[in-house]
C-alpha cells in the first residue's frame, strides 16, 4: 500500500482509480486510517469526493447471474425450508415476507408485543415505518410487508428464534445457502411477475434513487398491494409444495 501513500499529500487519486474492486476498496481502507492516524482525515474525505471514489465497487459480476439462476435459488431455498423443518411459521414469514432475515426476527417479536399498533387492518399490511428506531438504519430500512391470510396466521404462531441457531442448524447439515435467498427470490418473482421495480425496492426497504420517484411517482398503493398479495401463494406454492 506504500505506493499510495502519496495521494493523501499531493491529493491526486488518479492512481486508485485505475483499481478495481475489493483492490481499490482496500486501498482506501488503508488510506483512511493512515489520514486518521496523521491527522490528515478531512483532507482524505475531500479527495475522495473530487475523485468520486466510493467504498462499494459498481462493477457488475456477471458470473454471479449465470450461476445463480431462479430455478437454483427456489431449489437452495427449498432445501433450507426442509433443513428447517421444525421452524416452518418463522421460515414461510422469512420466504414470503421479502424483508432482510434479521428483519424478519424483529418483525416476529415486535409483532407478538405490539401487534394492534403494528398491523394495519384495513391493507393487511405491517407498519413498519412506525418503528424507525428499530427499522431505519442508516443503510437499511423497512417500511412495509404485505400479508395474506396465511402468512398472518405463521406470523402470530412463529416462536422466537434466533439468526444464530438457525445458520448453525443450516451449517451442520451441510447447507451453504442462507435464508437471504429467500429475499433474492421474492425480488426475482415480483419482478417476473411485471410488478414494478419502484414497488419491489420499496417493500425491500430501498429509498427511491431518482427523482422522478422521489417527488412525482405515485401508484395506486392500494391496488398494487392487492395486486402483490395475489401472488404471495404461487410463491408459496413453489418453496413449500
Amino acid at each position: 500500500m506504500r505506493e499510495y501513500h502519496h495521494v493523501l499529500f499531493s491529493g491526486d487519486a488518479s492512481s486508485i482509480l485505475l483499481l478495481k474492486g475489493k483492490r481499490r476498496v482496500n486501498v482506501m481502507k488503508a488510506l483512511s486510517m493512515l489520514s486518521k492516524y496523521l491527522g490528515v482525515y478531512d483532507e482524505w474525505r475531500k479527495i475522495r469526493l473530487n475523485h468520486g471514489l466510493k467504498w462499494t465497487s459498481d462493477q457488475f459480476n456477471f458470473n454471479t447471474l449465470i450461476n445463480s439462476s431462479f430455478s437454483k435459488m427456489v431449489e437452495d431455498g427449498r432445501s433450507i425450508i426442509k433443513a428447517l423443518e421444525d421452524k416452518g411459521h418463522v421460515v414461510e414469514f422469512i420466504a414470503l415476507s421479502g424483508l432482510r432475515p434479521a428483519e424478519s426476527l424483529l418483525t416476529i417479536s415486535l409483532y407478538h408485543k405490539d401487534g394492534e399498533n403494528y398491523l394495519n387492518k384495513e391493507l393487511m399490511v405491517l407498519e413498519h415505518y412506525k418503528y424507525p428506531e428499530i427499522f431505519f438504519r442508516k443503510h437499511k430500512k423497512a417500511y412495509i410487508t404485505i400479508l395474506d391470510t396465511q402468512l398472518l396466521s405463521s406470523l402470530e404462531r412463529a416462536g422466537a428464534t434466533s439468526y444464530n441457531s438457525i445458520w448453525k442448524r443450516l451449517r451442520r447439515r451441510g447447507i451453504c445457502s442462507t435464508l437471504n435467498i429467500f429475499r433474492k427470490i421474492y425480488s426475482s418473482f415480483l419482478r417476473k411477475k411485471n410488478v414494478d421495480e419502484f414497488m419491489i425496492n420499496i417493500l425491500q426497504g430501498r429509498t427511491p434513487s431518482t427523482v422522478f420517484e422521489k417527488y412525482y411517482l405515485r401508484p395506486d398503493f392500494k391496488l398494487e398491494i392487492e395486486r402483490i398479495r395475489a401472488f404471495l401463494q404461487e410463491l408459496r406454492n413453489m418453496l413449500f409444495s
